[in-house]
C-alpha cells in the first residue's frame, strides 16, 4: 500500500491482514522522497518526523547541520522569505547533492500526515 504524504515524499506500507479477517495490521516499508529512500522502519519514520515537528516548533538552529539515517538536513533563513526546512539527497549517479526545501505550512502537513500513519502501524522491528 502506498500513501502519497506531499510533494515527492511517500509512505510504503505492508498490509498484514489477521487470519481471521477481522482487522488488518500495517507495518511501514519505507518512507521516499523523490524515489530515494529515507526511512525503512518505523522508527527512521518517527526521527524524519521529528525533523519537521522540530522545524514547526522553532527547534531547528540556523548553519547547523543534522544528520539522521543518512539524511542531511538543514534551516534555511534568507533574508525577506519565509524560513524552510530543506532536505539534502545525495545523487550517485549525478554525483551532486540535491536540495529539497519545506515551508512551515508543507512541514506541518507532513509531519500531520506522518504521525497519522505511524500511529496506526505495528513497530515491525
Amino acid at each position: 500500500m502506498t500513501i502519497q504524504i506531499h510533494n515527492g515524499i511517500t509512505c510504503h506500507l505492508i498490509v498484514r491482514e489477521d487470519p481471521k479477517k477481522i482487522i488488518k495490521r500495517y507495518e511501514i516499508y519505507s518512507v521516499t522522497l523523490a524515489s530515494k529512500i529515507v526511512a525503512e522502519s518505523w522508527s527512521e519514520v518517527a526521527d524524519f518526523a521529528e525533523i519537521f515537528n522540530a522545524f514547526n516548533r522553532n527547534a531547528l538552529v540556523n548553519e547547523v547541520k543534522y544528520h539522521i539515517n543518512k539524511v542531511h538536513y538543514a534551516l534555511i533563513l534568507a533574508d525577506k522569505q519565509p524560513p524552510k526546512v530543506a532536505i539534502a539527497l545525495y545523487e550517485e549517479d549525478e554525483k551532486e547533492w540535491k536540495y529539497y526545501k519545506f515551508t512551515k505550512v508543507e512541514s506541518l502537513l507532513i509531519y500531520n500526515k506522518l504521525t497519522k500513519i505511524l500511529n496506526k502501524c505495528d513497530f515491525g522491528e
